[in-house]
């Protein structure tokens, strides 16, 4: 299957985990699912701020 038909689903109030997840998912994935318990702990200037990989 080819990596840019994966999404994976950041789905955590966690920066450090979902920061992780996206790391540890980068090569595989060709789009991260910022979910809204991450959107509405976290704001929305963080995911823009491009914290992950």
């Amino acid at each position: 299957m080819s990596a840019d038909k994966l999404i994976v689903a950041l789905d955590t109030t966690d920066l450090a985990r979902a920061s992780a997840w996206a790391a540890a998912t980068a090569p595989y994935v060709g789009l991260f699912n910022l979910g809204l318990e991450f959107f509405l702990a976290n704001g929305a200037a963080t995911a823009i701020a491009g914290s992950f990989p």
